[in-house]
């Protein structure tokens, strides 16, 4: 063979193993690439999921919030009733209070006509039974 087809063999050779190298190279870096695009797709729906189940969360605990504001809302018109009932009562009890006072201020004047009467009717009683008895020892 001649030398320079020698020559010639040996660089498209050498070419060829380069050539062969890169695209070995290119493949690897296909398949790292590939890998990597597959894991952060698997990255991506593992993320979208928690961001699901955060917002599945989000929404039990906000109804919860509601739950629980309503409750405190009809807590709060609970106590207000019962606060409202509390100074109803109170007035009533003042007026019944009242009542009573005016009621006993009355028995005891009642009382104290009585007994001022009682002693009239005695005093009458007495003079009458007096003057029965004058008259009757006078006859």
């Amino acid at each position: 063979m001649d030398p320079e087809v020698k020559k010639l063999e040996k660089t498209l050779t050498k070419e060829q193993k380069g050539d062969a190298s890169l695209l070995s190279h290119a493949e690897k870096a296909v398949r790292n690439a590939e890998k990597a695009d597959t894991k952060a797709q698997k990255d991506v729906y593992k993320a979208e999921s928690t961001a699901g189940k955060a917002m599945k969360e989000e929404l039990k605990t906000a109804k919860k919030m509601n739950e629980a504001t309503h409750d405190h809302e009809v807590a709060v018109t609970g106590q207000r009733k019962a606060d409202q009932d509390v100074q109803l009562k109170q007035q009533h009890n003042q007026r019944l209070q009242a009542d009573l006072t005016q009621k006993k201020a009355e028995l005891e004047q009642v009382q104290r006509k009585k007994v001022t009467g009682d002693i009239a009717r005695n005093e009458r009683r007495s003079q009458v039974r007096k003057t029965s008895a004058g008259s009757s020892e006078s006859a």
